[in-house]
């Protein structure tokens, strides 16, 4: 009788440790997804901004007044937009112009837009005149490459890891404009062409970036508008005298 007792308690400690381990592998992932959650959350706030759009660098000797044009073409050609399934997406800004339908243009067409205009209306020319002509902003070309293999490394520590500066994947961008200035009846003044610029950057805490690709073309884009500018200063007495 007591060999039977002990092999029915030996039995119910069995049961209770299955059914330990069952629930245990059952919060297992419940757990993970919270650590990761926590941790995705806690690296988005944790995340360097991206900082302000305005051009620095201004040239010493400004064009008369000249009206920006952002050819978006070019720019959704290159992959700046995107097509969506369901609902009308309604956008518009200075220099892109309004725009409704299933396509819509991303942040990253707008911060080149918006980057450009603030360069011609502050860094290149003299805003306050009328406008003498028009000055527009063609891509290249351009192309972006996605590093992912840092997800598994960063997924084996429950995302523990960025914690620590472990970033969650790595992007490179690379970006090319043209530049070209018309006056005001439409002749052809000058065409500039920027080198082709590449930047990379982490999605990372405290070093990284929420969006890295975001950050790699403000820096790209803007690289190329200082290859633009220099391209202009040395081309300024024939470009001024053809404007006046």
């Amino acid at each position: 009788m007591a060999r039977n007792l002990c092999q029915k308690n030996e039995y119910n400690l069995n049961k209770k440790k299955m059914n330990t381990l069952k629930l245990k592998s059952k919060l297992k992932p419940i757990f993970g997804f919270m650590c990761a959650l926590f941790v995705a959350l806690f690296v988005g706030n944790s995340c360097k901004s991206l900082g302000s759009l305005q051009p620095t660098v201004k040239n010493e000797r400004l064009l008369p007044s000249l009206t920006p044009v952002f050819d978006e073409e070019s720019f959704i050609k290159g992959g700046y937009a995107s097509t969506i399934s369901t609902g009308t997406v309604v956008y518009s800004a200075p220099g892109v112009g309004s725009y409704s339908g299933a396509t819509y243009y991303n942040p990253t067409l707008r911060n080149y837009t918006r980057i450009f205009e603030l360069d011609v209306n502050d860094n290149i020319c003299d805003f306050s005149e009328n406008s003498k002509g028009t000055i527009k902003c063609s891509l290249v070309q351009a192309d972006s490459n996605t590093r992912m293999w840092w997800l598994i490394p960063y997924s084996l520590t429950l995302g523990i890891g960025g914690l620590l500066g472990m970033p969650a994947w790595s992007q490179t961008d690379e970006v090319q404009i043209e530049v070209t200035v018309f006056d005001g009846n439409n002749n052809l003044l000058g065409r500039y062409r920027s080198d082709l610029h590449k930047n990379k950057n982490y999605a990372a805490m405290y070093y990284g970036y929420m969006d890295p690709g975001a950050k790699n073309k403000i820096l790209a884009f803007t690289a190329c508008m200082e290859d633009i500018k220099r391209q202009i200063t040395k081309d300024y007495d024939r470009l001024f005298s053809a404007l006046r």
